[in-house]
């Protein structure tokens, strides 16, 4: 039995989709044990927190006008012209692997244990060793149009810091209603339609000190996992699960 790493890199993840098309960054044989790293899509929603100082995040992430570093960014067309980005962004979720079972054939069954799952923490110099996550109230949601108050509609998204030293659970840092965003390939963002892109926090409001009374319980978990279907070249990341 072997026990090895596999880390993210734009090398090693895919943005969006599970492909048979997409060789295996990594091979195994029944009973080694691999550390995996996983990144979140929304880690743009606050780069200082979740990005800056994470050389690993920061490959990943980099996209200038000169260099974008994961260019596909969803299960959409292969070709453009593309309104938002490639893949048009049909799938969102940032995905380690492929990982390869020696011997595995088609009609076996995986047994796959998850037997550790720790929080990637912050490496900037200001939120070092702190652990954060975003959540999103998004266009795509139920009370989209629904809502009471203005503005509206609005998408707001939720900074958590994540506190795992007892049972784990999440407080508010703070919040913000998402202003149209322009990419480094000048497109205009008006709502969340497409990952990765960072948000200027120039452009946001925040709102601080909120939930304060609120701690959120948290059950540590991967957003999607799965094999990649043989129907199809691209199979949207979405719904995760």
């Amino acid at each position: 039995m072997k026990h090895v790493t596999l880390p993210v890199s734009p090398k090693n993840v895919h943005w969006g989709y599970f492909s048979k098309t997409v060789a295996p960054a990594l091979t195994l044989r029944s009973g080694d044990r691999a550390t995996i790293e996983t990144l979140t899509h929304h880690a743009n929603d606050d780069y200082e927190r979740m990005i800056q100082g994470d050389p690993g995040v920061e490959s990943v992430f980099q996209w200038t006008r000169e260099h974008k570093a994961v260019a596909r960014r969803g299960s959409g067309p292969t070709d453009g012209p593309f309104i938002r980005g490639a893949g048009e962004g049909i799938g969102v979720h940032l995905l380690t692997g492929p990982v390869a079972i020696e011997g595995a054939e088609p009609g076996d069954i995986l047994e796959v244990r998850i037997l550790d799952v720790r929080p990637r923490p912050s490496c900037s110099a200001c939120h070092a060793g702190r652990c954060f996550g975003s959540n999103v109230a998004a266009n795509w949601g139920f009370h989209y149009h629904d809502l009471i108050e203005e503005p509206k509609p609005r998408e707001v998204v939720t900074i958590f810091e994540l506190d795992t030293s007892g049972e784990p659970y999440a407080k508010a840092v703070y919040n913000y209603v998402w202003t149209p965003q322009t990419d480094p390939d000048g497109i205009v963002h008006p709502t969340i339609d497409y990952p990765g892109v960072r948000v200027d926090h120039a452009t946001i409001r925040k709102r601080e000190n909120i939930l304060s009374s609120v701690k959120v319980p948290a059950r540590l978990h991967f957003g999607t996992m799965g094999l990649a279907p043989s129907e199809a070249d691209f199979v949207s990341s979405i719904p995760p699960s």
